[in-house]
């Protein structure tokens, strides 16, 4: 529902204007020309109109206010229409929804939704199927009748399509039908890219069979050259290895030599170190006598001084003897201190025992005393505690009493309550079980009904089971049918290549039949074709007529032999190749029995059939060759001409029995293939496919026909899965009911039965309460009689009780006055006791007072102890040094003796060593000339090892060619060959053998080595590395024959295979994409027609009941032109006024085609209200009782559709519930105002004295 309009700087509304809209109808009046309709442009404008024409104007920017007499031009225009969406009617989940447009005078422009940003499209999607879009049913403007009525039946679909809410699917349709439009553009791309990827594939694979050969001989090479450089590298290292060996020898002999040369020249500096030894021994030896000399004068010195020295040591004895014994007397005087003072203590201490002892006493009272004074204490505790025992016990009976009393009240309440609560649950219990009852039933009636659904529902299952099975046989097939197709396409793109490089064909007769297709000189204008091309032959006996034809399968055909003979006449004539030519003249019926000349030219050769020979019904005869070629292709007679001597047999027994008997001089073919020649010659083996011309054309045209068979299976195919695609469909749909069915069968027998398991519950539950109210009442009543036994029992224990209290209070009295008592004798004893205690502490410090004293005095004696200790020390000292001095002296005395013998032996020795040093010079000398031989011997070892280093140079350089060989040749290191099996004398080996087991294989497969007839396992590689070497290079000429040798088209193949799987992948998924596009749109034209029908048939009836009540009767009707193309025909309208006959609708008077409008509008408005309509001056063409009809008719609807409408009719103003009034106080400039009916003139102007007052 409409709830406000607010519109600024909106052509002539050039201030901020709102129009505030409530239910029902409101009324837009005003003068003409005020601006009323400019509210209605505002509406079309704000809800997306585009129409610069439709909203009054030449282009959009005309909508801005563009001034007057007194004011400037806005620079911009906005309206703003604010929906109340409380309802949910637009899909927003807001109460209130807000859609404005701005524009600005340089053109640009924006919607808003919610003060947001949006876009035109949004605000389309947002009113889409409401009937409130600018260009629905909503909107009725001046002129708008006219175009309903008298529009084409086409474009007056568009109302009904709005109303039947299919607009919303149209352009879903759209959307499915442009996204279909680029799926079969891809589809075609695609196609165009897997055909190209499939032609790369099939020259690819040709690539790769010539890749396969060159990888095959490379493998070869590499297994021989690998075998040769291996057992090159382990002669090379056998011979590095003797070589190695040498040089071992001879590095152990020179290292003998060395060893022994170094053991001369050890003795040598042996020898060297000993006379070096020797003159430092004479050195040491001389030096040793000079010491000793200084030693004896120094040892003497030392003698006199150690005399001095004891001299003052006795003096110090003496000195330590007198001070020793004046401190052993200090020390006995200070002793004999402290043995007097001990006395003294010892008697203080057994005074202050004595009176320790007696306070003891006092204190061993005072605890009897305490103990006694707590036990009472206690015991005066224990009394009281049992007279407040007494009183509590009292207290708690008083209050059981009143307790149980009013327990007593309680249950005898309850015991009324649980009455009344019985006969309540007695009557529940009875309505419970009568419901569960009624529910049974029903839960019954369910679960049949519920069976029956599900029974259907599995037939409905099993027969979609069926579809899809049927479905996916088809795939399979369509699938299979489809790679049948592929591989197909895969081998006639192959033939056809071998085809276009005409394959087999010699170089003569391509080059011939090429300028026989680019020239039209002689004689190769009168080149037919070749043989090949012009013979049609079945496929199962291409074969065979390949065989019979043999060479003659290149022959040129002419027309006739006069050109070419003329040609070759010319000194000019050139041919590449030997090629054959037969002229057989290419006229219709020709045959051989023509004549050869024609004039001075020479045709042909003519062929007289009545000289061949006749086989037929020979045994083992199958037939004569030239019968086995279907077509001939206009030149008749020419399979004849190059095939009517030659026959078809069984096998070659029969053959040559055949051409030694009546057959003599034809040639024969078995069914193997072997060729009997005329001359007798036999021809066998296999025939090389790749070049058989008649095969390949023969299986190519096969190949096209089964192409194209292929191609309407999987045509029929395809169609069949649609069908069943469609049937499914309906399955699902039947499917999709019957489940919801089911469902709802399931959901309210889920119902019932938790309703009966409900009731079921509640009337346990009740029959258990019920129960447990009996039960309650027979405890209730027990309760109570043992409330009364305890009240009179609590009151005479109350009595008791009383009685105690009383005895317990007078013992009570008695203990008090003991405990008194008690704590008086206690004081007393204190003081006494507090009186010996200041005594103890007073003879505790005289104690301590002679303790302090004994101390000082045990120090005072330690002291002298220890300098008596001190002065000991000293004088054992003084003692030791004189007993150390005494035998110093004797040492020095003993030191001197003992060097001067020493003196005497040096002189000895010097002498001896001087002799030794004359005989170490003699033996240098003959070692000398013992090295001088031995240097000879090793010069002459370096000879020979320099030599032995020269050959391994050689062949170390030999190993590195090998090696530099193998590195650009991408092969692994010489080591790791020859640590590898890789071998050419086993490879040699191996081959002899094979040849040798192999006698049917070829020559070059069984021997291509020549080696000498020696022995397997007497060859050595010396012998046969010649020959290795030779079959190498054949090798690698081999390789070089190929010439250039895609080694890539391999991995090529891979990768073009997967990318052409892939494609072909994406292909089927756009075929299947388009499929489910098409099934959408199928879908969406399903459901609109559905719609369409259903909206049309109520605006049909509608249309008829609201005719007659607008027109007060007559007749009136709408009808589709075409009904079985219910979505895209037009729609007539058919309207009989009363007391008229039928006429068109262009033959009614303005005021009928408004009635008429107005009927098909609110027909429509019945069948799909829409939130609001907008009636813009529709009655201007009414007069009074049409308005008082049309009147009538808006008040019906006034309830379901909110009405805005604009009118100059005052009649019409009367129904309206709120009263606008636009007017143009300022010129130019519109204004809204509120009015009252009486202000509005007859003629729906202002009277001059107007009031703002409210309507």
């Amino acid at each position: 529902m409409l709830k406000a309009l607010e519109l600024f700087g909106f052509k002539s509304f050039a201030d901020r204007t709102r129009f505030d809209f409530a239910s029902g109808i409101t009324s837009v009046v005003g003068p003409n020309g005020s601006g009323k309709s400019n509210v209605v442009d505002a509406l079309k404008w704000i809800l997306g109109d585009q129409s610069a024409k439709s909203l009054r104007g030449k282009e959009m920017t005309d909508v801005i206010f563009n001034g007057s007499a007194g004011r400037k031009p806005n620079a911009y225009a906005e309206a703003t229409l604010t929906f109340d969406n409380s309802s949910g009617l637009l899909p927003i989940e807001t109460p209130e929804v807000t859609v404005g447009r701005r524009i600005w005078r340089n053109g640009e422009a924006e919607y808003l939704i919610n003060r947001q940003n949006a876009r035109l499209k949004d605000v389309r999607d947002l009113f889409m199927g409401t009937g409130a879009g600018a260009s629905a049913y909503s909107i009725i403007e001046q002129g708008r009748v006219d175009q309903i009525l008298q529009g084409n039946p086409s474009s007056r679909r568009a109302v009904f399509e709005e109303a039947a809410g299919i607009s919303r699917f149209r352009t879903r349709e759209q959307e499915a039908l442009r996204k279909l439009e680029r799926v079969d553009q891809n589809l075609l791309r695609l196609t165009d890219i897997v055909d190209e990827v499939e032609g790369r594939l099939n020259s690819t694979r040709s690539q790769a069979a010539k890749a396969v050969k060159y990888r095959e001989i490379h493998q070869e090479l590499t297994r021989w050259w690998l075998g040769l450089a291996a057992d090159d590298t382990r002669a090379l290292q056998f011979q590095l290895n003797e070589l190695a060996a040498k040089m071992v020898a001879l590095d152990a002999e020179r290292e003998s030599l060395t060893s022994e040369h170094q053991k001369i020249e050890a003795d040598e500096k042996l020898t060297e170190h000993e006379l070096s030894a020797l003159d430092g021994e004479i050195r040491q030896v001389n030096e040793k006598l000079n010491g000793l000399r200084q030693e004896v004068a120094g040892d003497q010195a030392t003698v006199q001084f150690l005399k001095s020295r004891m001299s003052e040591l006795e003096s110090e004895l003496t000195r330590l003897y007198r001070q020793r014994v004046m401190l052993a007397q200090r020390y006995d005087a200070s002793f004999q201190e402290i043995q007097s003072s001990a006395v003294r203590s010892a008697e203080i201490q057994t005074e202050y025992a004595q009176r320790r002892e007696s306070f003891e006493q006092q204190q061993s009272q005072l605890v009897h005393l305490d103990q006694q004074q707590e036990s009472d204490s206690i015991q005066l505790q224990y009394q009281e505690q049992q007279l407040r025992e007494l009183e509590r016990k009292t207290q708690q009976i008083e209050s059981q009493l009143t307790q149980l009393a009013a327990q007593t009240d309680s249950q005898q309440l309850a015991l009324l309550m649980n009455e009344q609560q019985i006969e309540e649950l007695r009557e529940k219990l009875h309505h419970a079980q009568q419901k569960r009852t009624v529910l049974h039933a029903e839960m019954n009636l369910a679960s049949t009904d519920h069976a029956q659904r599900l029974e259907h529902l599995k037939s409905v299952q099993s027969q979609r089971f069926q579809l899809i099975g049927t479905q996916d046989s088809a795939r399979e097939r369509l699938s299979s049918l489809r790679e049948q197709r592929s591989a197909a396409m895969a081998r006639k793109s192959v033939l056809e290549d071998l085809e276009s490089r005409e394959e087999g064909l010699g170089i003569g007769v391509r080059e011939i039949l090429h300028r026989a297709r680019t020239t039209r000189q002689a004689p190769w204008d009168s080149v037919v074709g070749s043989l090949s091309d012009l013979l049609d032959v079945d496929l199962n006996d291409a074969a065979l007529v390949e065989v019979a034809l043999g060479s003659r399968a290149h022959i040129i055909v002419l027309r006739e032999y006069q050109p070419l003979l003329d040609y070759l006449g010319r000194s000019q004539a050139q041919l590449s190749s030997r090629v054959q030519f037969l002229a057989i003249p290419e006229t219709e019926g020709s045959d051989f029995r023509q004549p050869a000349w024609q004039g001075t030219r020479f045709i042909h050769f003519p062929l007289d059939h009545r000289r061949l020979v006749s086989l037929d019904g020979q045994p083992g005869v199958v037939t004569r060759a030239d019968r086995l070629i279907r077509q001939e292709r206009g030149v008749h007679g020419l399979a004849a001409a190059v095939l009517a001597d030659t026959w078809i047999v069984h096998d070659l027994p029969a053959a040559v029995r055949l051409s030694a008997g009546e057959g003599q001089g034809c040639r024969f073919v078995t069914l193997q293939g072997e060729v009997l020649e005329a001359n007798g010659a036999i021809a066998l083996g296999t025939l090389r496919t790749d070049t058989a011309v008649i095969p390949r054309k023969s299986e190519l045209r096969q190949l096209r026909i089964d192409i194209s068979r292929l191609d309407r299976e999987i045509e029929r195919q395809e169609q069949s899965v649609n069908i069943t695609y469609t049937q499914l469909s309906a399955a699902d749909a039947s499917l999709e009911a019957a489940a919801t069915e089911a469902d709802t069968a399931a959901t309210r027998l889920a119902e019932v039965r938790s309703q009966v398991s409900m009731a079921e519950q509640i009337e346990h539950r009740l029959q258990t309460e019920l129960e447990k109210a009996h039960a309650n009442r027979a405890a209730v009543e027990t309760q109570l009689h043992h409330l009364q036994t305890s009240q009179t029992e609590l009151t005479e224990e109350k009595t008791r009780l009383e009685e105690q209290c009383r005895s317990q209070e007078t013992a009570l009295q008695n203990a008090r006055h003991l405990l008194e008592q008690t704590a008086l004798a206690r004081r007393q004893l204190i003081e006494a006791i507090n009186r010996e205690q200041l005594e103890l502490a007073t003879q505790a410090e005289r104690l301590a007072g002679w303790e302090k004293q004994s101390a000082r005095l045990a120090e005072e004696v330690q002291s002298r102890l220890a300098q008596r200790d001190e002065a000991e020390r000293r004088v054992q000292e003084a003692l030791a040094t004189r007993s150390e001095l005494t035998l110093q002296m004797l040492n020095a005395s003993a030191l001197t003796d003992e060097s001067m013998i020493e003196i005497e032996s040096l002189a000895i020795t010097s002498a001896r060593l001087e002799h030794q040093k004359q005989e170490l010079r003699s033996s240098r000398s003959q070692t000398l000339q013992l090295e001088l031989k031995l240097r000879q011997q090793e010069r002459k070892l370096d000879d020979e090892r320099q030599a032995i280093v020269m050959r391994q140079r050689d062949l170390e350089h030999a190993f590195a060619a090998i090696a530099e060989r193998l590195q650009e040749e991408g092969h692994p290191q010489p080591e790791e060959l020859a640590a590898s099996e890789h071998s050419a004398l086993k490879n040699y080996r191996e081959q002899r053998l094979s040849a040798h087991h192999e006698t049917t294989a070829s020559e070059e497969e069984a021997a291509p080595l020549t080696s000498s007839d020696l022995a397997l396992e007497d060859i050595t590689f010396e012998a046969i590395r010649p020959e290795v070497d030779a079959h190498v290079q054949r090798l690698r000429r081999k390789l070089k024959l190929l010439g250039s040798v895609n080694t890539e088209s391999l991995n090529d193949l891979e990768q073009l295979e997967q990318r052409y799987q892939q494609l072909a992948a994406q292909l089927q998924d756009l075929v299947e994409a388009k499929a489910t596009l098409e099934d959408i749109i199928r879908r969406i034209k399903q459901e609109s027609r559905k719609l369409f029908a259903e909206t049309f048939a109520t605006i049909r009836t509608n249309f008829q009941d609201l005719f007659r009540k607008v027109f007060g009767g007559g007749e009136g009707d709408i009808v589709l032109e075409d009904p079985n193309q219910i979505l895209e025909c037009g729609i007539d309208i058919k309207a009989r006024p009363p007391g008229k006959e039928l006429r068109s609708i262009s033959l009614l008077s303005g005021g009928e085609r408004t009635m008429t409008a107005i009927a098909l509008i609110m027909a429509i408005f019945r069948t799909k209200p829409s939130p609001f309509c907008i009636l813009d001056e529709v009655d201007a063409a009414l007069d009074e009782a049409n308005v008082e009809r049309f009147t009538a008719v808006i008040r019906e609807f006034r309830e379901d559709t909110q009405f805005i409408m604009i009118t100059h009719h005052k009649r019409s103003m009367v129904v309206a519930d709120v009263l606008y009034g636009v007017t143009m106080e300022e010129s130019g400039v519109s204004k809204r105002m509120s009015v009252r009916f009486e202000d509005v003139s007859d003629d729906g102007h202002f009277r001059p004295a107007t009031s703002s007052g409210a309507a």
